[in-house]
């Protein structure tokens, strides 16, 4: 049998404070116009309705309301365990809900009508739905320890504990923080010595390892007809921050950590931006772009470099800025970069997965291009071609081209690889030039200076065909080996200027 209710009106008493109370029953909060009017003289409206300070809910929060109110109603929660809380039934437009340091562990509801709801420094599940307005922060000089007293009492190690919002079509949101400025290396604890309120006297200032064990995670669903509406998210720690519909209004997030970043069926334009975002430890998290079209988005100063798996799957991004991004300092194949169906299976790869690699690529190229970034442009090309030399069914011509391509300069962008193997390829057929007409670089030990010279003279593709006998001294097999030295000596030094001249290209 399920436990009976526990009624409260506030307006039985307004402005009440409840502390350090436990409620091992459902409570259902009351709010009547009738009783309203009764009473609202002596309603402070700078002062909560009802607050409710370090306690514990083991059941149920939920609210029944029969009407408007003229005036607005702030009800507080700071320091609570709150099991569960329904915020559906709130018709009033002129209610507020305000959450400091909370554990909650799941507040749900679906178009409520009241005004606000402020999170502060809390951890649990949110799931707001239609919600009209809703601000959330995590700042660094409030958190304080006497506060969290009853949440540590249940939860020692908040390291542990999973926080994640699901938001859905709200109308206006702000996400913010300042808890990444300047955190310490190690976590600290500060008296405050002229604070007025007792359990503010001591404030824990936490480090930027405290920081990211903190697992807060993001979700965030667009609706065709939803509300437009401007979305920041700056100086931010998140686990994880996922995308999904289209955009509507604006979005910025930077200056942030962020270790899985996921858009999914995510469709926006140029009022999307995402600036300075890195994950936490190199090479760890994933940042998926799945069937998204991202037309004139700007990423400014984004560290791919710092993920694990970056894939961009069936997705346009061709017209996406790229400006002051890190894609990856060394490598030909840019290893991260994966075109998957599903970001946290990489070994499951269709059959087209090499083409998707390559179409992926040559989007990247096009769009650094437009930036002015020949540089990175480059590279994009040259992981495409690599990436089309593995396509299956490619004619023999074509992958024969690729991959002297990549031998020679990879695609255009490394000399080194001509100069070597010109000078390599040269030398062992100036050799086996030699050798034809009965000469040798080298007898018993001594070598002949004047035919190493000649070497020279053999590597100058215009050279003449007596430059080092006359032509009654050569044979059938000296004029072959010339012939191929001309044209491979040629190629490479083709080759070679094309890979160096590799920032003067358009």
């Amino acid at each position: 049998m399920l436990p009976s209710n526990i009624p409260i009106n506030p307006f039985s008493s307004p402005n009440s404070k409840f502390e350090n109370k436990t409620y091992n029953q459902p409570i259902l909060i009351i709010l009547k116009r009738a009783d309203y009017f009764k009473v609202r003289g002596t309603i402070n409206k700078h002062q909560a309705l009802l607050s409710f300070e370090k306690c514990i809910f083991k059941h149920e929060i939920s609210f029944e309301i029969d009407g408007e109110f003229p005036l607005g109603l702030f009800f507080r929660f700071s320091g609570c365990v709150i099991d569960s809380m329904d915020v559906s039934t709130i018709i009033s437009k002129r209610i507020n809900l305000f959450f400091f340091s909370c554990y909650v562990k799941r507040l749900h509801g679906k178009n409520p009508s009241f005004t606000r709801i402020t999170i502060q420094n809390c951890i649990g599940e949110f799931l707001l739905n239609g919600f009209k307005s809703a601000d959330i922060s995590y700042t660094k000089e409030n958190i304080f320890p006497k506060v969290w007293l009853q949440i540590l009492a249940t939860h020692r190690d908040l390291t542990k504990t999973k926080t994640s919002y699901h938001i859905d079509n709200v109308e206006n949101i702000n996400f913010h923080s300042n808890i990444l400025e300047d955190a310490p290396k190690k976590s600290r604890i500060e008296r405050k010595r002229n604070e007025a309120i007792k359990d503010y006297k001591i404030r824990f200032v936490p480090s930027l390892d405290f920081i990211t064990s903190i697992s807060i995670s993001l979700t965030i669903d667009y609706k065709e007809d939803g509300i437009a509406n401007d979305f920041s998210i700056t100086s931010s720690c998140l686990k994880s921050i996922t995308l999904r519909g289209k955009l509507m209004g604006k979005l910025k997030i930077e200056d942030s950590i962020i270790d899985n970043i996921y858009m999914h069926n995510f469709t926006a334009d140029q009022n999307f931006r995402l600036f300075q975002v890195k994950s936490f430890v190199m090479k760890s998290g994933n940042f998926e772009i799945h069937k998204s079209f991202l037309d004139e988005s700007w990423f400014y100063g984004v560290r791919f470099d710092s993920y694990n798996i970056v894939s961009f799957y069936r997705s346009n991004l061709a017209n996406t800025k790229f400006t002051s991004t890190v894609f990856q300092s060394k490598g030909l194949d840019y290893e991260v970069f994966k075109s998957l169906k599903n970001v946290h299976y990489p070994n499951e790869r269709n059959d087209s997965y090499q083409r998707d690699q390559y179409e992926l690529f040559l989007q990247l190229k096009m769009a650094l291009l437009k930036t002015g970034n020949t540089f990175e442009s480059q590279r994009m090309q040259r992981i495409a071609f690599n990436s089309l030399e593995k396509v299956n069914h490619l004619n023999f011509e074509d992958r024969t081209i690729l991959r002297l391509n990549r031998w020679t300069n990879m695609h255009g962008t490394q000399p080194k690889n001509a100069f070597f193997l010109f000078f390599g390829f040269t030398f062992l057929l100036y050799v086996i030039y030699l050798e034809t007409l009965g000469l040798h670089i080298n007898v018993n030990n001594d070598f002949d200076w004047k035919l190493i010279g000649h070497y020279f003279s053999f590597i100058n593709i215009a050279h003449k065909l007596n430059f080092l006998v006359e032509k009654d001294s050569l044979t059938g097999a000296s004029m072959i080996v010339d012939f191929i030295n001309r044209i491979l000596a040629g190629y490479l030094i083709y080759q070679f200027i094309s890979a160096f001249r590799k920032f003067g290209k358009k």
